[in-house]
């Protein structure tokens, strides 16, 4: 699970400025390693991406106004007083929700769109020079559903891992997106363009 309260806090605050993040591993010394994680395209439903926030909308909490972190860290939770907070699960295919969208990019098919596919798939790779993350996942949650001025207490990130390259400790990082994207023709070459604007990520 991945801590995703201040970034999704700073999304509702500014609206306009959810594109989504990046998952990519990083960090590894001499070893590739890979992440196989379930999509929002898998058929089976409660394993996919899930996104869990608990929020408020009572007026005395003050909003959050900190600058976000992308990189998720262990964070204190308040234990929930009843009928305070509620919590919101959004999973592409639950309860009617199909606000979501995912897909991985991958530099040994720098063109091709992976977008339909069941697994993101994430890994670090140390067979290229320089070593680095050459699949990496993007996703991207609608948040239409929280009420507006809602102050979140948690949200978490909750992935299916399928399989994993080996035992190794591995640094699932998290980078907020900074610009439009879309599953059905992001790829790899897309992603890494610069569009007269922001790079895809940050």
């Amino acid at each position: 699970n991945l801590d995703m309260t201040t970034l999704v806090q700073y999304w509702l605050n500014n609206p306009g400025q959810n594109y989504g993040f990046m998952l990519m591993i990083e960090g590894l010394d001499n070893q590739t390693a890979y992440y196989d994680i379930r999509s929002s395209t898998h058929w089976q439903v409660d394993t996919r991406p899930t996104l869990r926030i608990a929020y408020t909308t009572d007026p005395s909490v003050p909003t959050a106004t900190s600058t976000p972190t992308y990189t998720p860290t262990p964070t204190p939770v308040n234990t929930p007083t009843p009928g305070y907070w509620q919590t919101l699960v959004l999973q592409q295919g639950r309860e009617g929700y199909t606000g979501m969208q995912d897909a991985r990019i991958d530099s040994y098919a720098p063109d091709v769109n992976h977008g339909d596919d069941a697994y993101l798939n994430v890994r670090w790779s140390n067979d290229i020079w320089p070593a680095a993350a050459d699949m990496k996942g993007l996703v991207h949650f609608n948040l239409q559903t929280v009420p507006p001025g809602a102050v979140i207490q948690q949200a978490t990130l909750e992935l299916y891992q399928v399989s994993r390259s080996n035992a190794t400790p591995m640094n699932l990082s998290v980078y907020r997106i900074l610009r439009t994207w879309w599953e059905t023709d992001v790829t790899w070459n897309r992603a890494m363009q610069d569009v007269g604007g922001p790079l895809l990520w940050s």
